[in-house]
């Protein structure tokens, strides 16, 4: 990327000054983080503009290795940015630009959809910072699968399951494990019962990796396994996805994006059969209807 005097730092923070946070509300995944930093990358590469990013304020930096000095100096009054959509986060850093500001330090979760537009040189930036401490990095290697040929299930349950540590099985997600794991799948999930629910009945490979929420104070241990979990992902030949939620988790969504990964989306093939058993009732019902008729013209 280019010089440029003004320069957009990313920001990244379990805590925030302009939200109230618990949770079960305003705390921001690994998924989101990389989301909202690789649209302002996309925003910078597109106007020229220099970018960093400084994780200095966040778990992240327990694993990894120092690149450079903490960028920004106020962690308690760290502001937390929501945009509706691109073009309202590019006018954003464009009046930042132009109010002759050097640096713009911003955190935010971006906004969908995502463009893959730069991502290839996004993976060389976002690579240059997620270089792991040598005792971590030696983990890292002996953590990750053999053979490296495999693809990912991934579960998302939900914060019921991930901070409550609900411990149900809905029948749809039974369904999903019996129907979409191979001996070359690995369960990934936020539900720990899940995991070895899963483990016992079906035999697949799980990650002994504790659940946990990225955007919470967590210790180095915690982080490092949320961070293998990402790695894990962005190896996979294709991932699959169930949500509890509607929408598909950042988690996975961003390394398919960002790395080029095939995903599909289970839960959109469940509501597309619902879709066709509630069309092929309407049409049986409309034939009877349209049957009684005929037969009531003709009395």
């Amino acid at each position: 990327m280019a010089n440029n005097s003004f320069r957009v730092i990313s920001m990244w923070s379990t805590e925030v000054s302009n939200f109230n946070q618990s949770t079960k509300s305003n705390i921001w995944g690994l998924g989101d983080l990389i989301r909202g930093t690789f649209q302002l990358y996309q925003i910078c590469r597109k106007h020229n503009f220099s970018f960093d990013l400084d994780f200095k304020n966040h778990p992240l930096s327990q694993i990894m290795i120092e690149r450079s000095e903490q960028k920004y100096k106020y962690a308690s009054k760290v502001n937390f940015h929501v945009f509706s959509n691109t073009l309202e986060m590019e006018k954003f850093v464009l009046k930042a630009a132009q109010e002759e500001n050097k640096e713009l330090f911003v955190m935010t979760n971006g906004c969908l959809p995502l463009s893959s537009i730069y991502a290839n040189q996004f993976k060389i930036f976002i690579n240059r910072y997620f270089q792991l401490k040598s005792e971590y990095q030696k983990l890292l290697e002996n953590s990750l699968p053999s053979p490296k040929s495999y693809e990912v299930l991934h579960i998302r349950l939900g914060d019921d399951y991930l901070i409550h540590k609900k411990n149900i099985i809905s029948k749809s997600v039974k369904k999903v494990l019996r129907s979409n794991i191979n001996r070359n799948t690995i369960l990934i999930s936020d539900s720990i019962y899940l995991k070895n629910y899963a483990k016992f009945k079906f035999s697949v490979r799980t990650l002994s990796t504790q659940p946990t929420h990225f955007g919470l104070k967590i210790d180095a241990k915690r982080t490092f396994d949320n961070y293998l979990e990402f790695n894990i992902l962005r190896g996979a030949n294709n991932i699959k996805t169930f949500s509890n939620y509607s929408w598909i988790s950042g988690f996975v969504y961003i390394p398919s994006i960002i790395y080029g990964i095939p995903l599909r989306n289970l839960k959109d093939k469940k509501k597309i059969k619902i879709i066709i058993y509630k069309f092929k009732i309407f049409r049986y019902e409309l034939i009877n209807l349209i049957r009684k008729f005929i037969i009531f013209l003709y009395k």
